[in-house]
């Protein structure tokens, strides 16, 4: 297997950063650039952005208790459930989410919430659309997993924000949930 330099520049203009080099093998190199290309960044800003997500998801998630699992799965799961069922799936769920914000964020609090539903999203395949307007926040998150999803996560999102002392507004369809605080 060849393998190519790659020196990463970074741009000083913001956070401190340094350069350093890398041997990266050929192929590895090649989906990097093709992978820049379809995102319209540069390589170095696509190596930073990989880099930036194994720190604040690879190497906590699992340790944590997140899985991988198929949407279809979850969805069909969550449909066998009653609404009393899945209130209380959320409620238990809600238990387990303290301890997962301790463990990858450091501390249980509303930025520690809302970074990792961004992340968790993304990680997902979620859509997620954040909108500020008038001092409001609204989160759009389209997950196309049932009716029963959206209830899911608007019990936990709802229990979880009411601790942080934050009122939220939910709207709820078979493939979105939207919070409005």
């Amino acid at each position: 297997m060849g393998e190519r330099v790659l020196l990463m520049s970074i741009n000083t203009s913001g956070p401190k950063s340094e350069s350093i080099t890398f041997r990266i093998v050929s192929q590895v190199l090649d989906k990097l650039r093709k992978k820049a290309k379809h995102d319209k960044v540069t390589v170095n800003t696509l190596v930073n952005q990989l880099i930036a997500d194994y720190f604040d998801w690879g190497t906590t998630a699992i340790d944590a208790g997140w899985m991988v699992m198929p949407k279809a799965t979850v969805s069909k799961a969550l449909e066998m459930l009653s609404q009393d069922e899945i209130r209380s799936l959320a409620d238990g769920t809600y238990q387990e989410t303290k301890d997962m914000f301790m463990f990858m964020k450091g501390k249980d609090d509303e930025q520690s919430f809302l970074s990792i539903l961004r992340i968790n999203s993304e990680k997902s395949g979620f859509r997620l659309r954040e909108l500020e307007m008038d001092g409001k926040t609204t989160f759009i998150i389209q997950h196309d997993m049932g009716r029963n999803y959206s209830s899911f996560k608007k019990s936990l999102y709802e229990t979880i924000m009411h601790k942080y002392g934050v009122r939220v507004e939910f709207e709820t369809t078979d493939h979105t949930l939207i919070m409005h605080f």
